[in-house]
């Protein structure tokens, strides 16, 4: 899970603002345990991420209440984008990862707009291009 760790250091390396909500709820490797487990929980991986629904409930009400809003959401998402943007040699060549990835993003981004009353935040993959022999680059 590079890319949750990869994230996680633009979290940690970002303005106070939006770092300390995180570093008061733990380290660094506290919050790439916990979304590495979550990411690989829902894609399938099996049951990592402890405490489902009701964690992510209570986390986002008690733990980052001061982020789950237009501001925070902005700077969240941009962070993400940023990192999957950068990520691309850590995916595999098949545009569909990209797509996946965009869509579990959006789908979570939907639930907390409307939880949190702000505006949603849209995923969406940079242009795939092809070679001129066809390959994907």
């Amino acid at each position: 899970m590079r890319i949750v760790h990869s994230f996680y250091e633009r979290v940690f390396a970002d303005e106070d603002w939006f770092t300390s909500v995180f570093a008061r709820v733990g380290e660094i490797g506290h919050h790439i345990n916990t979304q590495a487990s979550m990411w690989i929980d829902v894609m399938g991986g099996g049951p990592y991420y402890h405490g489902a629904e009701f964690r992510l409930n209570f986390h986002h009400n008690h733990n980052a209440m001061q982020l789950m809003n237009e501001k925070g959401a902005d700077r969240w998402a941009q962070l993400m984008l940023e990192t999957l943007d950068a990520s691309g040699d850590q995916m595999s060549k098949d545009p569909r990862v990209r797509i996946s990835i965009n869509t579990f993003l959006s789908h979570f981004m939907t639930k907390y707009s409307q939880e949190f009353a702000f505006e949603n935040r849209i995923f969406s993959a940079k242009p795939i291009r092809r070679s001129s022999g066809g390959s994907i680059s």
